[in-house]
């Protein structure tokens, strides 16, 4: 089961933001956000997150929709089971629960697979990186954001492969942000960029900090791929080129400077 084909992020991932906006009090009686929510919410059954929702933002809980999300929950959770795909059945599990906003099941699980040392190392860390998206998505919790973080690195330095280690630089640099620690996201985007591949996590075209969604602050990465820099008016064409275009971290490539 894939829930992001490549280049492409879940859709529920951006119904966090919705929902921060609908916290603050300028945005609280949006009808149009309002909808967007309950929308993503129907369209991907997500039970568990509804009541989450009418509960931090007050709305009235409609029982029979409830009810018939719940329903659709169990029957899908019911059909996995062991096949020859690469994926194990866990995972596939664990997917589903995040997808549906089940905090509690999704946490438990995760964590349970983290602790199992009869796994591989990068199966642990597939792991920890499903905590850490459960942590970004349920409220931008980056206490348990940081956690996930510094157990991964723990992983890492034991023997985690490089599409692993590549995925840890994209999801700290993602915590760095939403800590405002945006030298060091920068450069940890600057690595991974040209490899880039945590579509479960964030668009590779932006990131976005939940917490000032509000302000619809963006970061926009983007690379530029040139021979040479050698020569100084080859440095101010570069510099008119980036004026044509928006940018916040731009990552080089080819680049020779005497």
């Amino acid at each position: 089961m894939e829930l992001s084909a490549e280049g492409k992020t879940p859709e529920y991932m951006a119904l966090a933001g919705i929902k921060f906006k609908l916290s603050l009090p300028e945005f609280k009686d949006n009808i149009q956000l309002k909808e967007q929510l309950l929308n993503g919410i129907k369209a991907g059954h997500m039970a568990p997150y509804y009541k989450e929702v009418c509960n931090d933002l007050g709305w009235a809980f409609d029982q029979k929709l409830y009810d018939d999300m719940t329903k659709e929950n169990q029957d899908r959770l019911s059909k996995f089971e062991e096949d020859d795909s690469e994926t194990p059945v866990w995972q596939d599990r664990l997917d589903y629960l995040c997808s549906v906003g089940d905090k509690e099941t999704a946490t438990a699980l995760a964590t349970s697979k983290y602790e199992d040392s009869t796994l591989t190392t990068n199966r642990r860390l597939d792991a920890i990186f499903a905590l850490f998206r459960i942590a970004y998505f349920h409220g931008c919790n980056v206490k348990e954001m940081g956690k996930a973080i510094n157990k991964a690195h723990e992983l890492v330095d034991k023997g985690g492969d490089w599409r692993s280690r590549n995925k840890l630089k994209a999801y700290e640099a993602i915590y760095c942000l939403a800590v405002r620690d945006y030298s060091h996201a920068a450069e940890l985007f600057i690595d991974c960029v040209s490899t880039f591949e945590s579509y479960e996590l964030v668009d590779f075209g932006g990131a976005k900090n939940p917490r000032s969604a509000g302000h619809h602050k963006q970061l926009t990465i983007g690379t530029f791929n040139t021979r040479t820099l050698r020569r100084d008016e080859d440095v101010e064409e570069l510099e008119v080129e980036l004026r044509s275009i928006k940018w916040h971290i731009l990552g080089l490539s080819e680049v020779r400077r005497e």
